[in-house]
């Protein structure tokens, strides 16, 4: 991003487990956060605490330009209604490593507000930073572990925090970039990339704050892509209007051509014309061969007619009685 980055911040909130959320917490309840966080932070990590008490006007918007922090700083009514500025500054503070550009804000919307300020000069501003902030979480969670108190999460939700628009990464990315040329063009830029913008004089502040559903690395990734698209157009304008505005055209007139030839690709017009070959007969399947027969149940032995009994013989007529040596029946009279 060259000599256009003027900050670059990672900032993300975070909540104790078992505590009460800071917009409704008692001042006894508020006063225990800090100590707790001040004595984990003290014994793991480098840096100083600094209480907002303590700390003139200037001192504390000096602290905020560089570090940050969530939105209790804006005092706006939304937070004053919801209880998040009570009794301010008391109980607040920051912790402050300079060497390593760490801040952790006490007592902000919520308990923990880590915010990491990028080296600008580094080669590759985005992935520094998100290498930074990973590791200070990291140490921040470690020495909050080691006193026996621990960050609230949840396995679908990510962060538990306060506010709903935090759930998630609960993390906040921003760029400020110097862009005296396109600021007409920011606005469109910002839509486009679902990114939010604030600009001050040639200084163009880029935020995204969509936390849920979203890993750190998606989030950084979208800020990085909205920044990309403005700085070109800066140094395309640097270079020289007129011919800026020619290489910003001719490369959208690109895809336009590129779609023309996809619409009837020489490729697909033999297949178009060729018929599709219509399915071959199917060959006749071969006659399944007869299973075998059931053997066909043997014919019941055709009942043999009972033999009639046989017809008594018939009497011997009278005459042959006779003939037999018999006497002869009496005639009837």
């Amino acid at each position: 991003m060259d000599d256009y980055v003027v900050a670059a911040n990672i900032g993300a909130a975070r909540c104790l487990r078992g505590t009460v959320f800071a917009a409704s917490c008692t001042a006894e309840e508020r006063a225990a956060v800090e100590a707790r966080v001040v004595d984990a932070l003290g014994a793991q990590l480098a840096g100083e605490y600094r209480s907002l008490g303590k700390l003139s006007a200037p001192e504390e918007a000096q602290l905020h330009a560089a570090y940050p922090a969530g939105r209790s700083g804006e005092h706006s009514a939304t937070l004053v209604g919801a209880g998040v500025t009570r009794a301010w500054p008391s109980s607040r503070g920051v912790w402050v490593d300079s060497a390593s550009r760490l801040a952790v804000w006490v007592n902000d919307c919520d308990h923990l507000y880590i915010s990491c300020q990028a080296d600008t000069k580094a080669a590759d501003v985005p992935k520094s930073l998100l290498r930074q902030f990973a590791s200070a979480s990291q140490q921040v969670a470690q020495a909050l572990r080691a006193k026996g108190a621990f960050i609230a999460t949840n396995d679908q939700l990510g962060y538990v925090l306060s506010s709903p628009a935090d759930v998630g990464t609960g993390m906040c990315v921003s760029f400020t970039l110097r862009l005296p040329s396109v600021a007409d063009k920011v606005s469109e830029v910002t839509t486009k990339h679902g990114i939010d913008a604030s600009v001050e004089g040639d200084d163009v502040c880029l935020t995204v704050r969509n936390q849920l559903g979203r890993s750190e690395a998606e989030q950084l990734a979208t800020l990085v892509r909205g920044a990309a698209e403005l700085l070109c157009l800066q140094k395309a304008t640097d270079a020289g209007a007129p011919g800026a505005a020619e290489v910003v055209e001719e490369p959208a007139a690109q895809p336009e051509a590129a779609t023309e030839v996809q619409a009837a690709p020489p490729v697909e017009e033999p297949a178009a014309e060729v018929p599709e070959p219509e399915p071959a007969a199917p060959e006749p399947a071969p006659e399944p061969e007869p299973a075998a027969a059931a053997p066909e149940p043997e014919p019941e032995p055709a009942a043999v007619p009972e033999p009639e009994p046989a017809a008594a013989a018939p009497e011997p007529a009278p005459d042959a009685e006779v003939a037999a040596g018999g006497e002869a029946a009496p005639a009837d009279a």
